[in-house]
């Protein structure tokens, strides 16, 4: 054998053993919680203060607030907001000053976890929860077990620091999370049938559904729901209803997958809107005929839902819970909610305005233009002229006229980029 046959071989069994080595590496370093490693490239999980990607870099496409705006149940100078990579933020005097909230957040490489959804205690406003969109990968299983970064979080201490917790949670990304109001210590969670914490994870134990926890979000188990709802994407939750028998509503959408790959348009082919009793015990599905459900909002008695229709860019609109339904004038295209004093008051989003109606959509006006579009609204319980909006840019807007007029608070990108790294 020449003498290059035998320099190509011995090279060849190098590239063999290091290749073997380098997948035994990995499989040790994803068992054992430290972060993916292949030839010596390792994204280490860290709870170490960073700044996060700006927008348009890797895990932050348009600085998105999502569903995340949450006011205080009492207190409405006391706001948390959320982002799509660089923690969580909070005002405690109505938007003059916002403290960056990070402390005990985990990430892997240069981004924190999409934070989707936020939600207080009500009978202890220390706690908050957060709900992110990446999935916390099956912990019960090495064969598939991932070290992610995402889950739940919650905090004892109004946001200072997070913990993050998994227990009973499948592989799945939440979308939604909110309390059950009256019972002591329960929240209930979204999941996303179609995405987990990972591309190349999808279809391990990312189940879709609903999950609840009795424990203020530190456990979670699944509650029952329809079969066909098992791969749905559940990214909004409403309780309303008397304490003492409430009723549940989400709607339930489908990814379209594309050769595996979450990253798709979704399709109106899921369950759609749904109503429930406590707990799951009964559903009953009352979506508007086709029509594709993604924001809707439901009055405070109850009996009022608007619903936005994806599809054809419109309203519709139950007056008994959802049994019957009739199309009103208005665009269905985002974020919908309703005053919580009167149900023909009603502020929404369509393109890049928020608009209210004050006769149920009988007539509307364009009250808040925002550049890059609109994330999310809501109204103070204790005083419904007190209204914020986010939008994406990380920006948020208040109103103290009951949504008439706003003015921004705050435009939080700035913030970030104002901050130097050694303060990080």
């Amino acid at each position: 054998m020449s003498k290059i046959r035998w320099f190509i071989l011995v090279v060849f069994i190098i590239l063999v053993v290091t290749v073997c080595l380098g997948v035994v590496v990995l499989v040790r370093d994803t068992q054992e919680g430290n972060g993916i490693n292949f030839f010596g490239l390792k994204e280490v999980i860290s709870e170490e203060p960073i700044k996060g990607p700006d927008r348009g870099e890797w895990g932050n496409d348009l600085d998105n607030t999502f569903r995340t705006l949450t006011i205080s149940p009492t207190n409405s100078d006391v706001v948390y907001v959320g982002s799509e990579g660089n923690g969580m933020f909070r005002t405690l005097d109505g938007g003059v000053n916002w403290d960056w909230l990070r402390n005990g957040l985990k990430h892997e490489g240069s981004h924190y976890p999409e934070i989707y959804d936020m939600a207080i205690d009500e009978n202890n406003e220390s706690v908050v929860l957060a709900a992110t969109t990446n999935g916390p990968s099956p912990i019960y299983s090495d064969e598939y077990s991932v070290p992610v970064t995402a889950g739940i979080y919650r905090s004892e201490n109004g946001g200072d620091t997070w913990t993050q917790y998994l227990e009973g949670l499948p592989n799945s990304a939440i979308s939604s999370l909110i309390q059950f109001p009256g019972v002591l210590d329960t929240f209930v969670a979204g999941l996303d049938g179609q995405m987990s914490s990972r591309d190349n994870y999808s279809g391990l134990d990312n189940f879709g559904g609903l999950y609840i926890s009795r424990d203020s979000g530190r456990s979670w188990e699944a509650l029952p729901i329809p079969e066909e709802g098992v791969e749905n994407r559940y990214s909004k939750l409403l309780v309303r209803g008397e304490k003492s028998a409430p009723i549940l509503y989400t709607a339930g959408l489908v990814w379209e997958k594309n050769q595996g790959s979450y990253q798709a348009e979704m399709s109106n082919v899921g369950i759609g809107l749904l109503r429930g009793t406590y707990e799951g015990q009964t559903w009953t599905k009352i979506n508007p005929g086709d029509a594709f459900v993604l924001y809707f909002d439901v009055s405070a008695e109850g009996n009022t839902i608007y619903a936005g229709d994806l599809d054809e860019s419109l309203i519709h609109i139950s007056h008994d819970r959802g049994e019957s339904w009739e199309q009103v004038n208005g665009r269905g295209l985002g974020a919908i909610k309703i005053s919580p004093e009167d149900k023909e008051k009603v502020l929404f989003a369509a393109g890049n305005g928020v608009y209210l109606t004050e006769d149920g959509f009988q007539t509307e006006q364009k009250v808040l233009t925002l550049e890059d579009g609109v994330n999310d609204i809501e109204y103070f319980k204790g005083d419904p002229n007190i209204v914020y909006v986010s939008g994406s840019g990380l920006v948020v807007y208040k109103s103290v006229d009951g949504g008439r007029t706003f003015e921004q608070v705050a435009n939080l990108r700035e913030m970030i980029d104002g901050i130097s790294s050694s303060a990080w």
